[in-house]
């Protein structure tokens, strides 16, 4: 089950594959986030180029782990040393606010900003839906209002 656009797996990939991970009580991690007002970029570059900002976030991140397209610009990764979720979740944020659209140097400049939210099993949640809520909230937990990366979930 892959996403057409990002190549990714898809959101029914997600569900069943988590689900699997959780039935083998190993730790882990799922790291959660979403592009901050997306809307802004289909209505300054238009639809298709906003398709292929979402095809790059999808290539950006196709190497880290288990990656995931769960929404339109929602994305999720699994990360088997819970350890590693921080890291794994600064390294993702440099990735896509890297992105550009280079072909279209008349457009203004780019700027994807990232909200980001981590759950650690079994630390956090031990049921699936628990699990992704708290990685959830995490993403939407007190956002500043600046515009700059955010990262929520990890003491």
């Amino acid at each position: 089950m892959q996403d057409y656009l990002t190549r990714l797996k898809s959101a029914k990939a997600f569900l069943q594959e988590l689900e699997e991970l959780l039935a083998k009580q190993n730790p882990l991690a799922v790291v959660t986030f979403d592009l901050v007002d997306f809307r802004s970029v289909n209505d300054i570059y238009g639809l298709p180029n906003g398709d292929q900002v979402i095809a790059a976030v999808g290539q950006s991140i196709s190497g880290v782990s288990e990656s995931y397209r769960i929404g339109g610009n929602r994305f999720a990764v699994v990360v088997h040393d819970a350890t590693q979720a921080l890291t794994t979740a600064h390294s993702i944020t440099r990735k896509i606010e890297s992105i550009r659209l280079s072909d279209k140097p008349d457009y203004p400049v780019l700027r994807l900003k990232v909200r980001v939210g981590v759950a650690i099993y079994p630390k956090d949640a031990r049921k699936l839906d628990d699990l992704l809520k708290v990685a959830h909230d995490a993403m939407f937990a007190d956002t500043p209002s600046a515009h700059r990366s955010i990262i929520r979930g990890l003491p």
